[in-house]
């Protein structure tokens, strides 16, 4: 959140921007207004179609009632709550670098990386106080579900797409925790499945900095299979399955690229005559049409009509 004035000369093609260094704990409630005023305004000069999914008066209700409670409580994490939501995925917000030094030394953290699939979560590394693939089933007493649905309103893609939250979290759940529902909790009420003895039990951890927080995200298991997780397109089969998995990652490429893998795994399921496809998308934040087109082109009987559009407003410059 930088407060920035632009001049723009239509001639010389020059943007200046001048900005200033923030200290969040300095900033009041009347920053954090100005600031959403500004980026009710952007949004209304550029955003095609901001109220698709949800309507203009929910999403001011939604609003008001978030800026109610920075009013009560003035501080940055519910701050971000109150920035538009439209379950856009294409929609970001990012923090300045002020607000990065000042998590660093302020927040404190989930003790585990997860993966989070189907509502579930799972611990995703080894070697700590709870072994790695317990299940978790509530945190701080609330369900792994209500978190998850509640992280949605935040983290989605389009149409609130709850896969792309829970691929999401399984990246950046401490972080994303932290900053919408709970940055000051010094320990965590676990309740979890034991392995071993397949019943709930229960612990209480205490929460860790920044720095090991990164530290045990890089140390993460899953996904096992490193080369689906490196490669934007991986293929897998299991003969006595009779089943070929097909991971897209992304659909950032070049039509004769994709075209040449797909095509590869396809062929290969014809000629070996597999009975199920797996097409595992739940990593792919999106990219070209035209890369789901063809991918589409490859399990369709039939023509089928291709149409898109990109929309963009028309933003005048005074």
């Amino acid at each position: 959140m930088i407060k920035s004035i632009y001049f723009i000369f239509t001639l010389l093609f020059t943007n200046f921007c001048f900005s200033q260094s923030i200290r969040i704990e300095k900033l009041t409630l009347d920053d954090y207004l100005f600031d959403l005023s500004i980026l009710d305004s952007i949004i209304d000069k550029q955003h095609p179609n901001p109220y698709e999914f949800v309507s203009k008066e929910k999403q001011l209700k939604l609003k008001n009632k978030a800026i109610e409670h920075l009013k009560k409580d003035t501080n940055f994490f519910n701050f971000m709550k109150c920035l538009n939501r439209f379950g856009d995925g294409h929609l970001t917000y990012n923090t300045s670098e002020e607000f990065d030094e000042y998590t660093i030394n302020k927040s404190n953290y989930f003790p585990f990386p997860v993966t989070v699939r189907d509502g579930r979560m799972f611990i995703n590394i080894k070697g700590n106080e709870l072994e790695y693939g317990t299940e978790i089933l509530s945190i701080q007493n609330k369900p792994v579900k209500d978190i998850v649905r509640l992280l949605n309103k935040y983290i989605h893609g389009d149409g609130y797409s709850i896969t792309n939250t829970e691929a999401r979290l399984s990246f950046f759940f401490a972080i994303a925790y932290k900053t919408y529902i709970d940055s000051d909790s010094k320990k965590f009420n676990i309740q979890y499945v034991s392995n071993e003895q397949n019943k709930t039990q229960q612990i209480i951890l205490d929460a860790i900095d920044y720095y090991e927080m990164y530290r045990r995200q890089f140390l993460s298991v899953q996904p096992i299979n490193t080369l689906e997780s490196n490669k934007t397109i991986a293929s897998r089969f299991y003969k006595s399955k009779s089943t070929g998995v097909i991971t897209v990652n992304s659909f950032y490429l070049q039509e004769s690229s994709a075209y040449k893998e797909l095509n590869k795994f396809f062929k290969k399921v014809n000629e070996e005559n597999y009975k199920n496809v797996i097409i595992d998308l739940r990593n792919n934040e999106g990219g070209a049409p035209n890369i789901a087109a063809l991918l589409f082109s490859f399990i369709m009987d039939s023509n089928f009509k291709n149409s898109f559009n990109f929309k963009a407003k028309n933003i005048k410059f005074l």
